[in-house]
């Protein structure tokens, strides 16, 4: 259960050629700050999110937007295309949209609550009102931002795309790299900033492989583990 696969999944149409899927992220809490300014992030700061309450794993990967980059690799297998546009939306209401050949877009809006999520998936295909619900309201003003995201600044963005299309152990090792090195990172063991830089040189040194058995998935998954932290090892000593 996730708002933008739930948003992309109430968009499709049945029999109607997808055009493109653009997957919107608020961004994080560091969107407007350069790869310069986030060396002095602290894991404080990492896990203040502006637009959703989640658990401390997920809300670093949102300022990393490495969570972002695992959604990417998700849309891609759910709904089998790789015509995916990612888009920075800071105020979360536009969960997801899909373009059709006709060049209509459809897209789903909700207060950024997962409570409207999980409501829609358990009663399926009705929909209900739930307890505690929050509405849009239009009487306020609804600022609506989007932009395409720039993948040099945030570069899971683009290590996601790079996996598209390519054998399996590149996505397994973005997600084992990542990981370790957040778990390093709440240790206080590296710094925010290296969270992607070690990712990206264990991602760029990673062996393309066809993974065919979950044994494969598994072994390959420790090897990038132990990699990683060596990786970490030098990078300290």
């Amino acid at each position: 259960m996730d708002s933008e696969h739930c948003a992309i999944w109430q968009c499709l149409e049945a029999n109607q050629e997808i055009n493109k899927i653009y997957l919107t992220a608020s961004g994080g809490p560091f969107r407007t700050k350069s790869l310069a300014e986030t060396k002095k992030v602290d894991l404080v700061a990492a896990l203040q999110h502006p637009s959703w309450n989640m658990g401390a794993k997920i809300t670093i990967d949102s300022a990393t937007m490495f969570n972002k980059a695992f959604e990417i690799l998700e849309v891609y297998h759910l709904f089998q295309t790789n015509k995916i546009v990612t888009l920075v939306h800071p105020e979360s209401i536009i969960h997801s949209m899909v373009e059709f050949v006709d060049g209509s877009i459809k897209a789903q809006l909700s207060v950024p609550d997962m409570k409207q999520v999980i409501n829609y998936f358990l009663n399926y295909p009705t929909r209900t009102s739930f307890i505690g619900q929050k509405n849009l309201n239009f009487e306020e003003l609804v600022t609506l931002n989007l932009k395409i995201i720039d993948q040099k600044r945030f570069t899971p963005i683009a290590m996601a795309q790079a996996c598209l299309n390519e054998n399996n152990s590149l996505a397994v090792a973005l997600n084992a790299a990542n990981e370790v090195c957040v778990a390093q990172f709440q240790a206080n063991k590296i710094s925010f900033y290296q969270i992607t830089k070690l990712v990206q040189q264990v991602f760029q040194d990673c062996p393309l492989q066809v993974l065919q058995t979950y044994q494969e998935i598994e072994e390959f998954d420790t090897l990038v583990r132990k990699l990683t932290e060596q990786k970490i090892r030098e990078e300290m000593s």
